[in-house]
């Protein structure tokens, strides 16, 4: 009793996943039945192994916590599933089973690579910290010669700026005792205070040139921490690990032994629903049911379409139309 429950429960949920109608699969034969609970079978296979491939690359890259990968696990299975149904739900077309073998061939390539990611995860954390490093080095590179030269730069602003206060220094001293080009009288007159007024600015300048210049020299001692922490920290990107991932493919035979047996495998998966539905010879009695409705009810059309003209008087045309109908069926 309870095996009879669980087929009928299975039989059911075979052909809601399928697409097909279990009020018509329940009275067709075992073939059919049979039939139904494989395409499941294979469906499910395929759903289970993309819903990890969701629930990874959710998790891993995306950064969703549990629930979001969750629920991106579910909606890579809801695509497999539509697109499966594509192939059970048609008859046998020879250019939508290509289409689907090309798809499950890009679809293959995707998996095995998130599933090597996960298989040569140490390999590539051990290139991916060497490559952080590498790039570390060179930023630090970088940025030293951008403060290299903007500090030679400071300097050389400061040089012309203590140059300048120097010989103002001297032209405020000889206008206070009389020595002054301009008016020659001593004492602290309208063009002495100009005169001061210009050295007190050129002095703040030269001060703030001074900070600028202690500033560069202390981000060249903390540029190495900064970039480091920035680096290092950064969370890591699907196209980092898949481009160290091919290094690794291109310098290492084993690793390249295994991404193609993982892209075989996820390719004779995908490909399992299509090899079932184009290479078995005949169809089941649920097909050709569903062939024999859709002639019935083009038989019916196309008598309705008869009797319609027939009323109106124009029967001159149901020869034509017959022939039009004969061509669409």
């Amino acid at each position: 009793m309870l095996s009879k429950k669980f087929n009928v429960f299975w039989l059911k949920l075979s052909c809601f996943l399928i697409g097909w109608d279990y009020s018509m699969v329940k009275n067709c034969s075992e073939l059919s039945k049979r039939d139904a609970k494989r395409y499941c079978s294979a469906l499910l296979l395929i759903s289970i192994i993309w819903f990890f491939v969701g629930f990874a690359f959710s998790n891993r890259y995306l950064s969703l916590g549990i629930l979001g990968s969750l629920g991106g696990g579910l909606v890579s299975v809801l695509c497999i599933i539509q697109i499966e149904r594509q192939i059970i739900m048609s008859s046998r077309n020879r250019l939508l089973a290509i289409f689907r073998i090309f798809l499950a061939l890009i679809m293959s390539v995707i998996g095995a690579i998130l599933i090597d990611q996960y298989v040569f995860r140490n390999d590539i954390e051990g290139m991916l910290n060497e490559s952080r490093r590498d790039r570390i080095e060179a930023k630090i590179k970088d940025r030293n010669n951008e403060l290299e030269e903007r500090l030679t730069s400071l300097n050389v602003e400061l040089t012309k700026l203590d140059a300048t206060i120097k010989g103002q220094q001297e032209k405020f001293t000889d206008e206070l005792f009389g020595k002054g080009k301009s008016t020659g009288a001593v004492g602290y007159g309208s063009i002495a205070k100009g005169q001061e007024s210009f050295l007190k600015s050129s002095i703040d300048q030269r001060e703030k040139i001074r900070q600028e210049i202690s500033s560069v020299q202390d981000n060249k001692l903390r540029i190495r921490d900064q970039i480091e922490k920035d680096v290092m920290n950064a969370p890591r990107g699907f196209l980092e690990e898949f481009r160290i991932l091919l290094a690794l493919i291109r310098t290492d035979g084993w690793s390249l032994m295994v991404y193609v047996i993982f892209v075989s495998f996820f390719l004779c998966i995908e490909t399992i629903i299509v090899v079932t539905k184009y290479f078995h010879k005949t169809k089941n009695d649920y097909e050709n049911i569903v062939d024999f409705q859709l002639e019935v009810r083009f038989k019916q059309l196309q008598s309705l379409e008869m009797d319609t003209i027939r009323k109106m008087g124009r029967t001159q045309l149901i020869d034509s139309s017959n022939s039009l109908t004969s061509r669409v069926l």
